[in-house]
């Protein structure tokens, strides 16, 4: 039916369902073929509401009738009363006693809905002005070695493509100096393509607000600080967030638990059989960079953010990608080793336990397969400490492994509480 048309009206009512059908069933499949914009959709059930009440109604509602017409004909079920959809931005506070992965998608399993990009949650004005006027960095190679975060005070654009959902997104990111670091913000948007065939995102990446301070002149601390899951670990110089634990953990009570006994929501950074997300087969449903959304679409790194760095050995050694909460810069793979001036892999010294795992009441039993952190213990052997960094010519950072712990382990220094979630 087109714009301007009247729907017909039979006797002061729709009359029959299958009428009732032929003149709006049209009209439903136009909005199952829209991108799914919430205010698109309450326009178009506004129009069908009025269409409703011209045509007026007897004894009877039309609304299981159209419910019923919807689901029949494979539309979007979501056009009812409440026009939420997946592409609407959470309403929720991500949950500050456990990390906020959402559930993970069986293997092979698509991503969520087609749609728009999700609404800007929160985002600094900063952030947004360098989307629309940063220097562009998209699919840049970060090449500098610079342990001063001033030296990165600029503002960064970027446009990339949700490849599953073929929707652009603009990345946006402000760096400026303050009297005790560097202040960061984001929109938390890559600057390389991301959500490849390779992924299974649970929510649609949504641009989301993110105010950091890099402290300036890190030192180590008297003691180590562990990661948790109420502060994200580190910030990439693309504005993305590194959240290396995950929520998934061993508890067959769980209603959500696999065959293994295997959850993915709902465990605190205590439990002693917390899931690596890396060390499962579907790694949480990340994409090709390690990375997937929380509920709330930000997008985040669970390991290596690989299209940062050149993936082979450069003279000097890899650069720097970016700033743990600490201040103490994080680097890709490579580094000079001063005993023979070769430019190689850092090493972990992380191990796999040998052996069985404890098994009984809450313990998962089993070999030791790298699927839960508490798989590894710290040997030594490599060249990393528990941390998972080192100290070259009097300079302390952080190295991204291939192995666990991939990034991090915890903090050498006192990390900033601006890094809390």
């Amino acid at each position: 039916m087109k714009i301007g048309e009247t729907a017909p009206c039979v006797a002061g009512d729709f009359g029959s369902l299958e009428l009732s059908l032929h003149f709006f069933l049209p009209f439903v499949a136009t909005i199952s073929r829209m991108k799914r914009s919430t205010s698109q959709i309450a326009i178009f059930a506004a129009v069908f509401a009025l269409l409703v009440a011209a045509c007026g109604s007897s004894d009877e509602s039309p609304i299981s009738d159209q419910e019923t017409a919807t689901s029949s004909v494979g539309t979007a079920t979501d056009i009812e009363t409440d026009t939420t959809d997946v592409a609407a931005p959470s309403t929720e506070e991500p949950s500050t006693d456990t990390d906020v992965e959402p559930a993970i998608p069986p293997p092979g399993a698509p991503g969520p809905g087609g749609g728009d990009a999700m609404a800007s949650a929160d985002v600094p004005a900063a952030a947004l002005d360098a989307a629309a006027t940063g220097t562009d960095i998209t699919d840049a190679i970060l090449t500098s070695q610079s342990l001063d975060c001033a030296d990165y005070a600029d503002t960064y654009s970027s446009d990339v493509v949700d490849l599953s959902q073929d929707t652009e997104y603009e990345g946006g990111t402000s760096i400026t100096v303050t009297d005790v670091g560097c202040l960061l913000e984001s929109n938390n948007i890559p600057n390389h393509d991301f959500a490849d065939e390779t992924s299974a995102f649970a929510t649609l990446t949504s641009p989301n607000g993110l105010t950091v301070t890099i402290p300036a002149n890190p030192g180590a601390a008297d003691q180590t600080t562990s990661l948790s899951q109420r502060s994200y670990n580190a910030v990439m110089l693309n504005g993305v967030v590194l959240d290396l634990l995950s929520a998934g953990c061993y508890d067959p009570d769980s209603p959500n638990a696999d065959a293994d006994g295997n959850t993915a929501i709902g465990c605190n950074e205590d439990n002693p059989w917390l899931l690596d997300p890396l060390g499962t087969d579907h790694k949480f449903g990340a994409d090709e960079h390690n990375a997937h959304t929380q509920p709330d679409g930000r997008y985040h790194y669970h390991a290596s953010p690989n299209a940062l760095y050149e993936d082979t050995p450069t003279e000097g050694g890899s650069p720097v990608i970016g700033f743990a909460a600490d201040g103490f810069p994080v680097y890709g793979p490579y580094f000079v080793d001063t005993g023979t001036g070769e430019v190689r892999e850092a090493i972990s010294g992380y191990t796999l336990k040998q052996g069985e795992r404890p098994s009984g009441d809450g313990e998962p039993g089993g070999t030791y397969t790298g699927i839960y952190n508490n798989d590894y213990e710290f040997s030594g052997t490599g060249d990393l400490d528990e941390c998972n960094g080192m100290t070259i010519d009097g300079n302390y950072g952080y190295y991204v492994t291939n192995a666990y712990p991939w990034v991090m382990k915890c903090f050498t220094g006192t990390p900033d509480p601006s890094f809390a979630k």
